[in-house]
């Protein structure tokens, strides 16, 4: 019983630390210091394709709980969806380049 939960705990240990993002920084070859001095390479590309990836398939897993609530409520999420994956959309037009995008 203990090898069986030692297994799944690693497992999910294993999953958590794929989506830490240090690590994800650090699987595209990207140093913390290359964020802070905004050095914009195919490294970083790589990495926002990869965050832009997993956030709309967290987006999609998400959608079909909107059915489970209030009306009220699956308006606002949505409305939150549709506006999250509006600035998915503005990133990769952008060329993935948030380093030195204007916030406006």
């Amino acid at each position: 019983m203990q090898l069986a939960t030692s297994g799944k705990t690693s497992r999910a240990t294993s999953k958590r630390d794929a989506l830490h993002p240090t690590r994800r920084r650090a699987a595209h070859g990207l140093a913390e210091a290359d964020i802070v001095n905004r050095r914009f390479d195919r490294r970083y590309v790589n990495l926002m394709k990869d965050l832009i990836a997993r956030t709309r398939t967290l987006f999609a897993e998400g959608a079909p709980l909107a059915k489970m609530v209030g009306l009220s409520t699956q308006h606002r999420s949505r409305y939150v969806q549709s506006r999250g994956l509006a600035v998915l959309d503005a990133i990769e037009a952008s060329g993935y380049d948030t380093l030195h995008a204007s916030s406006a």
